[in-house]
């Protein structure tokens, strides 16, 4: 895991990131490295940087090393940060047969959706045996039936995927030329021993249409996130722009487009604020909320008055009392509860924090940004957890006027004064 933050205003953008590199963080010894580079600046005259955070490789690939090839192919033509952002997504895709074989692509993106296919019967499986014999096949249709419900309720991680769906699922429906075997003999695996039926085959078969035209851990239950921040061939104020992916199929690189991220007028000034991947104790410096834990108080706070109302010594025909949640009344309680804490956080944390933000020096929101990922750092070290936040922690500026400059790198600090 990784720890990033991004603070701008009008003098520029500071960026931070630890140096962790976690390998095997489920096995029962996993590894961490404390020298990983996940901050690449681009070299004049471009006035920008690209972060990276999650998977360390994509396709057996270092996502660092592919940054830096793509930065190698820019040459000097600037454009805006959202450009950038798409002239590394049509590098990787013009460039995936140097590091990796459609071959292994195929594999790669079928044994993701065979991973998904045990899901879903580990699932089933689960369900089944707490039923009796008799209610099996409707309980099996129905998890299947209302998983399926829950995926088309869901926008696509990539518009694209859904075009190649048909061309990739007839591929599949038959064992491959390169020795893959039909999704259709993987179903007869899976669920061999599971209640089955033409209506369940069906709904089966739904399910990994819906996950593979929706790239639901399809076709990679891994992905990595690339920010890239600084400032366009125009632009006036920096801004990021982030891309999440998550794996590549055919010819293509499976990609979540985030919304670009732009510095917004506060008081005389502008101020961006951007945590990146593990930030939960940087949420909670800047907004007072620890959203996670505050959502878990506010479920177990409901379903305690909920069971108040469904105590058993009750009789069911006895009114309600007044002020117990029921049914849905309890989803508004605890929903109407967070946006009361999001409104009183906003209004005394993260405004005050944007405002400060917007008239700091740029000196300042360096050490700002370094020492927050400090703190979320520092926490992991009191719980107790493994530190797959750590290291070194690299701090570097962006302006119009020079570009990207590092303010720490690797426990180096360097003197501003060295460039004179």
């Amino acid at each position: 895991m990784t720890s990033q933050l991004i603070l701008a205003n009008g003098f520029g953008a500071a960026v931070a990131s630890d140096s962790a590199s976690t390998l095997g963080a489920t096995r029962k010894k996993p590894r961490t490295y404390e020298t990983a580079e996940k901050i690449h600046p681009l070299g004049d005259p471009h006035r920008l940087a690209a972060l990276h955070n999650d998977a360390v490789h994509l396709l057996g690939m270092p996502v660092g090393v592919l940054i830096d090839e793509w930065k190698a192919s820019l040459g000097s033509r600037l454009q805006s940060v959202e450009g950038y952002r798409d002239s590394f997504l049509t590098w990787l895709g013009d460039n995936l047969d140097n590091w990796s074989t459609s071959v292994d692509r195929e594999w790669n993106s079928f044994e993701s959706l065979d991973r998904r296919l045990w899901q879903m019967a580990r699932s089933v499986e689960e369900e089944v045996e707490s039923v009796a014999e008799a209610l099996r096949h409707g309980t099996a249709l129905t998890v299947v039936r209302e998983t399926n419900e829950m995926l088309e309720s869901w926008e696509p991680n990539d518009s694209r995927l859904k075009d190649m769906a048909d061309d990739i699922l007839a591929r599949w429906g038959a064992e491959g030329e390169e020795g893959i075997p039909s999704f259709r003999s993987r179903i007869e695996h899976w669920f061999g021993g599971l209640p089955r039926s033409a209506e369940i085959d069906q709904e089966i078969e739904r399910f990994i249409r819906l996950t593979v035209e929706g790239g639901y851990e399809f076709p990679s239950d891994a992905f990595t996130e690339v920010t890239f921040v600084g400032y366009g061939q125009k632009e006036m104020f920096p801004s990021a722009a982030s891309v999440r992916i998550f794996g590549a199929v055919g010819p293509h690189v499976a990609r979540i487009l985030l919304p670009p991220v732009l510095a917004e007028p506060n008081g005389s000034s502008y101020s961006l604020i951007l945590p990146l991947a593990q930030r939960d104790v940087i949420d909670q410096v800047l907004t007072g909320l620890h959203t996670p834990m505050t959502r878990h108080a506010a479920d177990m706070t409901v379903e305690r008055l909920a069971g108040v109302h469904s105590d058993p010594e009750v009789s069911p025909q006895e009114p309600v009392p007044l002020g117990v949640p029921e049914g849905g009344v309890a989803e508004s309680i605890r929903n109407e509860l967070m946006v009361d804490l999001m409104k009183v956080s906003r209004d005394n944390f993260l405004d005050p924090a944007l405002a400060t933000v917007a008239g700091m020096p740029l000196g300042s929101l360096a050490e700002m940004a370094g020492a927050l990922i400090a703190v979320q750092n520092l926490t992991l070290d009191i719980r107790g957890e493994l530190p797959t936040v750590g290291g070194n922690i690299d701090v570097g500026t962006i302006t119009l006027s020079d570009g990207f400059t590092w303010v720490n790198h690797k426990g180096r600090t360097l003197d501003p004064m060295e460039k004179l």
